[in-house]
């Protein structure tokens, strides 16, 4: 996000579809500077804590996934 303040995101080359998608956790938004539903912004390129995502879709089993 070059011009902002918060030029690091977390992201996923998989956007969320009605088949399938990976959303951060909601308890998870607060490691980060900024973050709306789907991303998470940073000022630094590294995260500070493990960060929990969910894999949700239609007719597949849930799970998570750690990012440290």
């Amino acid at each position: 996000m070059e011009g902002t303040k918060y030029p690091f995101r977390l992201s996923f080359n998989s956007g969320p579809t009605q088949a399938i998608g990976v959303f951060i956790r909601r308890d998870q938004l607060s490691k980060f500077d900024s973050s709306n539903a789907v991303w998470g912004y940073l000022k630094k390129p590294y995260l500070t804590d493990t960060v929990i995502l969910e894999i949700r879709g239609e007719g597949i089993k849930s799970g998570i996934i750690k990012v440290w």
